[in-house]
């Protein structure tokens, strides 16, 4: 027994090993990725900024010379200014969605600089704000994370947001960053609408994106969620002890 315990022991400290090295593998091909990104990042922006300019602006644009003429209609023609109110919503609508997908596309510059903790606490309320939502944060990491895990959750944190504003009708959101002795754990709760999994389509909510994202690390992303109940985002990526010369 004692010879089976030290064998089992040893496999165990060996397959250890190899998920470490599995998971630094990911960590290093992340980073690279994102060095090697940077020129594509700055011609990224410039396609936004022209973009914006000719969609958004546009918009911004033309609910303006709309809302200029609400006055005198109202005065003059009610009838007529309630049909420019209703396309002032349309018009207004149409902006916040088109600026939320060129929000989303960005890469996460309040990383840089600042390490998770420090992006989301001036990040998170801020984002709940703009949108209308209260949220919560509650941070209990004790250790730190390599910039790559960081990364990771950073791109998560903000793709799950950016589902709860389109599609959630929340209004309260709960973001907690904690660890266990052999994981750490990102979830998010919100008090919106809900929906049943397993009839939204492969890929939509970004939960292949997410689930691609914490995969690369060794880890996972689920959603819990059902109609009515509000929705959760759990993501969990392995912790392993440092190897030896590394």
């Amino acid at each position: 027994m004692a010879a089976a315990y030290r064998e089992f022991n040893t496999m165990a400290e060996t397959l250890e090993q190899r998920m470490q090295w599995l998971q630094q593998a990911g960590e290093q091909q992340i980073m690279r990725e994102a060095a090697s990104n940077e020129a594509a990042v700055l011609e990224e922006r410039k396609r936004l900024a022209r973009d914006l300019h000719d969609t958004v602006s546009q918009q911004l644009f033309a609910i303006h010379m709309s809302a200029s003429s609400l006055p005198r209609l109202l005065a003059e023609r009610k009838e007529k200014a309630d049909q420019v109110l209703e396309q002032l919503i349309q018009m207004s609508t149409l902006a916040q969605r088109q600026m939320r997908a060129f929000i989303a596309q960005l890469r996460p510059m309040e990383l840089e600089g600042r390490t998770l903790q420090e992006a989301l606490d001036k990040w998170y309320p801020d984002y709940c704000r703009q949108n209308g939502i209260q949220g919560e944060l509650d941070w209990r990491l004790q250790e730190p994370l390599s910039e790559a895990k960081e990364y990771q959750l950073f791109l998560i944190i903000q793709e799950a947001m950016a589902n709860i504003v389109k599609h959630a009708a929340a209004k309260r959101t709960k973001l907690i960053v904690a660890e266990t002795e052999h994981q750490v754990v990102m979830s998010l709760q919100d008090d919106g609408v809900g929906f049943r999994p397993d009839q939204v389509q492969s890929g939509s909510y970004g939960l292949s994106t997410m689930k691609e994202r914490s995969q690369k690390l060794g880890g996972d992303t689920e959603i819990i969620s059902k109609p009515g109940s509000g929705t959760k985002i759990r993501v969990t990526i392995p912790k392993y002890r440092s190897l030896k010369g590394t």
